[in-house]
């Protein structure tokens, strides 16, 4: 697929979100940088998903829908559109965010001033449908990221005190990303942490402190939302949380975009999550312990 320089790809994976998404789509059509294409790829949606992206295809020479027949889950579709990308740049869009006018030309000005970064992302706010703010994330002081070097973004990104590892909803030099993707997507739960932890440690990572960003936030668990998708299946898994910290570190580990000297130090920002996570590795093992027992008498 020729690259076409200067283009920013939007992937946007939805299903079934017809009533938030036109938010989303003018939010994304009114950027003041317009040099974009925006992939929908739709899920199967079984609600008017379709006639309302059909609707903006023909207004919008730029949105390129895309329908899959059957639910191909959340998470695939999730790297689906990447592969789908023409641009020299790329970002992800949620069916239910929305992002200040600026965005795109902030971010995209922030990769050419850094040739060595390949991903800028902005401050974000997370709101829940009704309007709440369930949090907001300023990039400055201690998380400016331009400050930062790789390992304290990694660190940042593994600890659960931190809500960086949202910062993978900011734009990539799309080269860059086709290079994660060379291998499967990771897999499990929190697998957003894992990518992230690996893209820090890979590349440089610029940020502007402004406002850009406000990621919908849903009050349903993920478990629960995704329930019968691969993605809801994993938090039923035994020693899911210990497999995930187990891939937190391996991914990053055996990734040949990660430079030798950060793969050395990984184990110190590693060994601190899993010593921050150790109540809910125990909870894991309990309740492990308790399936094999059921197992066993039923």
């Amino acid at each position: 697929m020729t690259i076409q320089r200067g283009l920013v790809s939007i992937g946007l994976p939805t299903y079934n979100r017809a009533a938030l998404l036109r938010h989303s789509l003018d939010s994304l059509l009114a950027q003041t940088y317009k040099d974009f294409e925006l992939i929908i790829s739709d899920d199967g949606s079984t609600d008017n998903t379709q006639q309302l992206c059909e609707e903006y295809s023909a207004y919008d020479k730029r949105v390129r829908y895309i329908r899959h027949p059957k639910n191909i889950g959340h998470v695939i579709n999730f790297e689906y559109v990447v592969r789908q990308a023409r641009g020299e740049y790329f970002m992800w869009g949620g069916d239910d965010d929305l992002w200040d006018k600026r965005f795109i030309e902030k971010l995209v000005a922030a990769l050419e001033a850094n040739p060595r970064a390949s991903l800028a992302v902005s401050s974000y706010q997370r709101v829940y449908s009704d309007g709440e703010i369930c949090n907001t994330t300023i990039l400055e002081k201690e998380n400016d990221l331009n400050n930062l070097t790789q390992g304290e973004i990694c660190r940042k990104v593994f600890s659960s005190r931190y809500s960086v590892k949202h910062f993978m909803y900011g734009i990539y030099r799309k080269n860059f990303l086709d290079s994660l993707f060379v291998r499967p997507k990771p897999d499990g739960i929190n697998w957003d942490r894992v990518f992230s932890g690996e893209v820090a440690l890979s590349s440089r990572v610029v940020s502007v402190p402004e406002l850009l960003l406000f990621v919908g936030q849903h009050r349903m668990p993920i478990k629960k939302r995704y329930k019968n998708q691969d993605l809801g299946r994993a938090y039923k898994e035994s020693f899911a949380w210990s497999k995930y910290l187990l891939r937190l570190f391996w991914r990053s580990f055996t990734s040949k975009t990660v430079p030798f000297l950060w793969k050395i130090k990984l184990f110190s920002y590693w060994s601190s999550s899993v010593w921050a996570d150790r109540e809910r590795i125990f909870w894991d093992a309990v309740r492990a312990l308790r399936n094999l027992r059921r197992e066993t008498v039923l």
